[in-house]
């Protein structure tokens, strides 16, 4: 599964991404992991708020 299907699936809650395609997903979107955990933080945040 690649691509759009696999982040779909993701965000719609039917798929929980392994450590490596997440580093792959952040590869295609061009940031850092850091980033992208950073941003999940700020969202993990938001819903305990």
């Amino acid at each position: 599964m690649r691509g759009r299907s696999l982040l779909h699936l993701i965000v719609v809650g039917r798929n929980e991404p392994s450590v490596s395609k997440i580093f792959e997903l952040c590869d295609g979107l061009n940031i850092k992991p850091s980033s992208f955990f950073h941003l999940i933080e700020i969202e993990y945040d938001k819903l305990k708020s």
